[in-house]
């Protein structure tokens, strides 16, 4: 059925509707003449009326959809197809100027007007009833149950049936129960049984608004005067006259529509007066979606602040609305938004504070109604405040962790303006509103997060390029280098300085503290080390100078740890100053041991210069071949493992002795495997900083 075309339906159905006249013509033409010829066109024109309607219920299938059709749109369909029908039935009936001999059954054709009117309007009754049927089965089906799908598949094999009973036996179908076979009556109390459990189907009428109710309700009426006069009135004799088959079909969907039709009005009636609460109740659900979804979509908190207020006045039909948030360190509530506040209002506003019905609402964690102020003793002071005011909701907006965000108001001018379903409106209003200002906090929070983290990038790009990029060339030594943040950026800092007799310089250094602040001294240490080197002989007087600029600037609290050193290749001489920094670790090849170099001296900026000047210890050691020099940070020597152990100067100490025949940057490669073997997955708490400078020959 489903590989006949479309253009083929739209063929069949007119030539058949048009073979079904020229065969009635014929019938009536030549009755007198030929009675066998007559019997079988009577046989032939019933064989149409079955292949119209099975071709027009196969096209109203396919290209009458329904289901993406709206209630309104169906019943409005249905109203065309049923005036449509009445009007063109009753125009027939009017104008044709029909007989028929009414003493046979079915009615025979007394005259050519007959012929027509029989014809046109049984096959008007076919086109409109077909998909007025389709239009009742979506109804029908409209949150459908478990049985439906049986009662109505009951119903078309109960009308098959009923069809092949009248054809056989010459009989209409019929509902009056006084005369016909006991068959008759079984079939058509089956049909009236399984109508009107199909008619009680009519949950749409349940979820339609109250204006749409009193409007369906008013057409129902005018329809159902049209179904009521449609088969006694239009159709009786000129169906029995075109087809018992057809007249069997009409008369069951005609009543069926009668059936769903008286039910439906009544449904409706009943409806009518618990509409207004329902609609409500939809209103509500609506305006909760709509909340939620508005609120969802706004990330902006004083946009949210605003349609929030908006929307709780909206739905509330309130004559003010105002949100107010908590501020945690104050421990205060501060006006956001409102609607029909007053200046005077705003500034006088006595819900500030967490006391009084706010400390009742916050505890109890639940909206509180007020439906009469003027008689709330303890709360005259509000009643003065706002005087238009008499009704008022409060409800406390919390977060997912049960703390307190604010208070959202709403107020009426009468009293008793507010019921309990306003109440639980209130509650799910609020509760929505908490979750839309968490949100937003939460985003802004991200953004922030998200923005320094950016920064944070950035200035470690910038603090990576602070340090050498590049190694010195030194003859006959080797020098490498690491540095490593323990946070985005750190307080370690070193650098290859040149000192104004040309002699390679080295300079290590540890702001106390970590993180921007420690990394902004850093990047001043780093300024003045540079600039002083060029114009200083050695370490002491490099720290010395240092220290004089630093501590003008460097925060009370703050200070630099650090080592200014200078190495003298020709003369293999190294010589060095400590200004409170973790000691130098020297390898002397020749003896096979480790010095662990710690002079005198106090960490840079925290003091002026003479006590810092007068404590300043210069060490100077011999480089002999094979030694190595190794400078480092306290984040290096202070790695723990996961049991909470240092790594400590020992290890290190043992390390060099072990390690000390590999150049500096193998020696370099292999400290730092050492180190992550040391302390596994274990997170670095500071930065580390090291160089190592060997002496090749």
């Amino acid at each position: 059925m489903r590989d006949i075309s479309l253009k083929l339906l739209y063929l069949l159905v007119p030539a058949l509707a048009a073979l079904l006249l020229i065969t009635d013509s014929l019938s009536f033409l030549i009755k007198f003449q030929i009675s066998f010829v007559t019997l079988s066109l009577d046989n032939l024109h019933e064989i149409f009326v079955v292949a119209l309607i099975i071709t027009w219920g196969m096209l109203i299938q396919r290209s009458f959809v329904i289901s993406t059709l709206s209630i309104k749109e169906r019943l409005w369909r249905l109203t065309i197809f049923l005036t449509s029908n009445f009007i063109l039935a009753f125009l027939l009936e009017l104008f044709a100027n029909a007989e028929y001999v009414d003493s046979t059954f079915p009615p025979e054709f007394d005259n050519y007007g007959a012929v027509v009117s029989a014809n046109l309007i049984g096959i008007i009754a076919v086109f409109t009833l077909l998909p007025i049927l389709q239009i009742l089965r979506s109804l029908i089906f409209y949150r459908q149950k478990r049985t439906t799908h049986l009662y109505y598949n009951l119903f078309l094999s109960l009308v098959l049936i009923s069809t092949i009973w009248s054809y056989a036996t010459g009989h209409v179908l019929t509902f009056s129960f006084d005369e016909g076979d006991v068959f008759g009556h079984l079939i058509s109390s089956s049909i009236l049984i399984v109508a009107v459990l199909l008619s009680l189907r009519n949950e749409w009428i349940t979820y339609l608004p109250r204006k749409e109710k009193i409007l369906y309700f008013t057409l129902g009426l005018v329809i159902g005067i049209q179904v009521f006069s449609l088969w006694e009135v239009i159709y009786e004799e000129h169906i029995y006259s075109f087809s018992l088959i057809a007249a069997n079909i009409t008369k069951i969907i005609w009543g069926f529509l009668t059936i769903y039709c008286t039910i439906a009005l009544l449904t409706l009636l009943v409806y009518l007066p618990t509409s207004k609460a329902f609609d409500r109740k939809i209103r509500e659900v609506n305006s909760l979606n709509d909340l939620s979804r508005q609120l969802n979509s706004e990330l902006d908190p004083n946009r949210l602040n605003q349609l929030i207020t908006q929307l709780t006045a909206q739905v509330l039909e309130s004559q003010s609305t105002w949100l107010e948030t908590y501020d945690e360190k104050s421990h205060k509530l501060s006006l956001k938004s409102h609607i029909n506040l007053t200046q005077e209002q705003i500034i006088r506003n006595p819900l500030e504070t967490i006391e009084g019905l706010n400390s009742r609402v916050i505890r109890e964690k639940v909206p509180v109604l007020l439906n009469d102020l003027s008689q709330q003793n303890d709360l005259q002071h509000i009643s003065e405040w706002k005087q238009e005011a008499r009704s008022l909701l409060v409800a406390p907006l919390l977060s997912n962790r049960g703390q307190l965000m604010g208070m959202l108001y709403a107020s009426k001018p009468q009293s008793f303006g507010f019921d309990n379903q306003d109440l639980q409106l209130m509650e799910g209003f609020a509760n929505q509103a908490s979750i839309a200002l968490e949100n937003a906090m939460l985003w802004t929070r991200s953004l922030e997060k998200e923005r320094l983290e950016q920064e944070l990038r950035v200035a470690r790009e910038m603090q990576l390029k602070l340090v050498p990029q590049t190694m010195p060339k030194i003859p006959g030594y080797e020098v490498d280098s690491y540095f490593l943040t323990a946070y985005e950026v750190g307080g370690d800092y070193y650098d290859f300085v040149t000192f104004n007799d040309k002699a390679d310089g080295f300079v290590i250094g540890d702001v106390s503290g970590k993180g921007t602040s420690a990394a902004f001294y850093m990047a001043e240490f780093k300024g003045v080390c540079e600039t002083l080197a060029g114009n200083v002989k050695g370490p002491v007087e490099m720290a010395s100078q240092v220290n004089r600029i630093i501590y003008s600037t460097i925060e009370k609290q703050s200070f630099i740890t650090g080592i200014f050193a200078k190495l003298y290749a020709k003369k293999h001489r190294f010589e060095f100053v400590r200004a409170g920094h973790t000691p130098v670790l020297h390898y002397r090849a020749k003896e096979g041991k480790v010095d662990c170099l710690e002079p005198a001296g106090m960490g840079v900026g925290l003091e002026s210069g003479t006590l810092f000047d007068k404590v300043l210890e210069l060490k100077s050691v011999n480089v002999g071949p094979g030694d190595v020099l190794l400078m480092f940070t306290d984040g290096l020597v202070e790695l723990r493992n996961a049991e909470g152990e240092e790594f400590e100067v020992e290890k290190l100490e043992e390390f060099l002795l072990k390690s000390s025949d590999l150049p500096a940057t193998e020696l370099k490669e292999a400290l730092l495997k050492e180190v992550i073997d040391f302390i596994g997955e274990t997170a670095l708490h500071d930065d580390l900083t090291m160089i190592a400078i060997k002496r090749n020959i």
